[in-house]
């Protein structure tokens, strides 16, 4: 009987492993929960303080909560561990909060199937993580929980998930294609065929988590099953947004995953290619060899995606990146590994400096002049002139933490329209020019507003009142045409061509 649920792949043959990847990967999340006797399935979220564990379902999943018959009831959560093996928590509603669109005035009065299909059709538990207290505690360890982009997610997505269809034993497929998103909720179709009484069948699926594929492979939360209305036809269901819910977390200060998680993709195999590709029509085929070699030999040394400074918790320039979700952006990626192979393959830096990579200067035979000039990676649609005063409005240049005296930015536009970003040289002398026009009047004296800005800082004061700043910027697309070009993939020859690139756009001091 089981059997008749699995799915048929939505999926050509050659794509059928990577769609049994991705849903392999979502049976981590997968809970089922046991109200009263009924099932239903819930998406497992472990925040960082590991006090608490959270399970998102459907509220018309739970109704059995809500029985006044047994005021008490006992909730059983079922999950995977890390061997594949099911545990199984046992706990009462009293040792349980919730959180739910239901209001207090209302709970004995709410008409469930009324519910589904809307932002009110969902809830969250919340457990104390103590409770898990088990036998082989270590094989229980729930994945960061990510959560897709609302701007990501486009008509005829595949979304993939599992559940527990009347009360399966073990979690089953249940993928679908986007057909339309109806205000509050998804109307989806299943890949199912040949069943006779759909309703019934997705009787169990309800709360179970929607995921769509990442371009890292990874999974992202979306929405959440939400059953199907009656006579609904041709395997048609209901799929409600978490977006809500999830605001509505923040707001009674509980943890919202969208906070805990920094989107660094797991893997850099969907952007090696990409990133050799992306000189393609300059460079003869044995330069475009040169950099995905170079690149795949890093992979073994140890380069992930980790290894970079990126977006989150940790991003010192989250304010002037140039998208929200740079984990997805295959033009951020690029430029990253460009920087890679460009300092670490060319140059011989060790992949773990890579958030603190430093470049020395070559200052002739006065070794005692040398100096380690920090690089910063800029993705930005911003150009230049207007970066410098943002680095101005916003203070970064105050915060030694953030920007140190001595930077040359690696600068990585945002596609065809920011062409310019990627194949221009600001060397110390551009960028000293463009701090003098916007604090200056006339490039000879401070004005009132620039003055306002450099209080309190101990930057370099030159020329009188005119600052000085230990600023270059790069663009990617110059900095390997500048390697690469004319060295045949010869090692040496790059790096010789790294050289005299990074000496050129350091410069001379200004007199």
């Amino acid at each position: 009987m089981v059997q008749m649920w699995k799915l048929k792949f939505p999926c050509k043959d050659g794509e059928k492993l990577m769609c049994m990847e991705i849903l392999k990967k979502t049976r981590e999340y997968t809970v089922k929960i046991r109200v009263n006797n009924d099932t239903s399935t819930g998406v497992i979220f472990a925040p960082e303080s590991h006090e608490y564990l959270y399970v998102f379902t459907t509220l018309h999943s739970i109704e059995g909560f809500f029985n006044d018959e047994k005021p008490n009831p006992d909730v059983t959560f079922y999950f995977l561990d890390k061997d594949e093996k099911m545990r199984i928590h046992n706990c009462h509603k009293n040792d349980l909060e919730f959180i739910s669109f239901i209001e207090d005035g209302e709970k004995d009065n709410v008409d469930y199937e009324a519910c589904k299909g809307t932002a009110r059709d969902i809830a969250v538990l919340r457990i104390p993580a103590n409770a898990f207290n088990v036998e082989n505690r270590e094989n229980v360890v729930f994945p960061k929980l990510r959560i897709a982009f609302q701007n990501v997610i486009e008509n005829g997505t595949p979304f993939y998930g599992m559940g527990y269809p009347n009360d399966s034993p073990a979690p089953e497929d249940l993928t679908a294609v986007k057909n339309a998103l109806l205000e509050e909720r998804y109307h989806l179709k299943c890949t199912l065929d040949n069943i006779n009484n759909f309703s019934d069948m997705m009787k169990g699926y309800s709360g179970g988590g929607l995921f769509i594929e990442s371009r890292n492979k990874s999974p992202q939360l979306v929405c959440l099953t939400s059953g199907c209305k009656e006579g609904e036809q041709n395997n048609y269901f209901f799929a409600v947004s978490i977006y809500p819910i999830l605001d509505r977390m923040k707001k009674e200060g509980w943890p919202d995953p969208r906070d805990e998680v920094e989107y660094i993709p797991d893997s850099l195999d969907g952007f090696i290619d990409a990133a050799a590709d992306f000189f393609d029509n300059e460079f003869e085929i044995n330069e475009h060899e040169a950099i995905k070699m170079g690149i795949e030999d890093l992979q073994k040394l140890g380069l992930k995606p980790i290894c970079f400074l990126c977006e989150g918790k940790n991003d010192k320039f989250a304010s002037i990146r140039c998208c929200v979700n740079s984990s997805d952006c295959e033009n951020y990626w690029k430029g990253q590994l460009i920087k890679a192979f460009c300092f670490c393959k060319v140059n011989g830096e060790p992949i773990e400096n890579l958030n603190e990579l430093t470049y020395s200067l070559e200052n002739g035979e006065d070794s005692e002049k040398e100096k380690n000039i920090k690089i910063e990676f800029i993705c930005s649609k911003q150009n230049p002139g207007d970066f410098v005063r943002s680095l101005f409005e916003q203070k970064f240049h105050m915060e030694s933490s953030k920007i140190e005296d001595g930077s040359i930015f690696v600068w990585n536009g945002n596609g065809d329209n920011n062409k310019s970003a990627y194949d221009k040289i600001f060397d110390r002398k551009s960028i000293n020019q463009i701090c003098r026009t916007i604090l200056t009047n006339n490039g000879k004296k401070l004005n009132a507003e620039g003055r306002k800005k450099l209080e309190g800082t101990d930057y370099n004061i030159v020329n009188g009142d005119i600052p000085y700043f230990n600023y270059a910027i790069i663009g990617t697309h110059r900095l390997a045409q500048n390697v690469i070009e004319n060295s045949d993939g010869n090692e040496e020859e790059m790096k010789e061509n790294l050289h005299q690139i990074m000496n050129k756009i350091w410069g001379k001091d200004d007199e």
